[in-house]
């Protein structure tokens, strides 16, 4: 089923609708959350509350909604308000001061294709949350720029520069050291 049939199903109310776009979509939305809270539990919840909201406002999409953007988004939107909640969260406190300590060194550092991952790792953590998003969603989750525009609440220019300014950011991460 393509993406206009399971939306004029869900606006239909056909429960297979929402199979076929559980079926379709939450493997990436899963990655996203779990990227975005970095716990698989966490993001079990977000993926399960992001399809009780299409079950329930599944009837209301346009005709014309592209339903990979509108799940991302309600992912995103879940995903930031879990961040506002935990921030004092005691583990988050732990996980961010782990963080905060360098990073020893591992086996596979000691290899050029370890070491060029672990650069490109640093390079998404230093980058503005803004960037990072887009660089996740157009290149991770394989949403074209106007849908992630549309995920990210932004016009599909700003999601472009945005997209250019991280591909810009990890190509120079990538960069032989002199």
């Amino acid at each position: 089923m393509d993406d206009a049939a399971i939306v004029a199903g869900l606006r239909a109310g056909d429960p297979e609708a929402l199979g076929f776009a559980f079926q379709k979509f939450r493997r990436p939305i899963r990655s996203y959350a779990a990227r975005g809270t970095g716990s698989m539990a966490v993001a079990d919840e977000i993926l399960q509350e992001t399809f009780l909201r299409l079950a329930r406002h599944g009837r209301d999409l346009r005709p014309d909604s592209k339903i990979a953007a509108w799940l991302f988004a309600v992912a995103r939107n879940l995903v930031r308000s879990h961040r506002r909640w935990s921030w004092l969260d005691g583990d988050r406190l732990a996980a961010l001061a782990k963080r905060a300590v360098a990073r020893p060194a591992r086996p596979d550092e000691l290899h050029e294709a370890g070491d060029a991952l672990n650069r490109m790792a640093d390079a998404l953590d230093a980058m503005p949350t803004s960037e990072r998003e887009a660089a996740w969603l157009s290149v991770v989750d394989g949403l074209d720029p106007a849908d992630a525009a549309a995920v990210l609440g932004v016009t599909p220019e700003a999601a472009r520069r945005r997209l250019s300014r991280a591909r810009a950011r990890l190509r120079d991460a990538l960069k032989e050291d002199p």
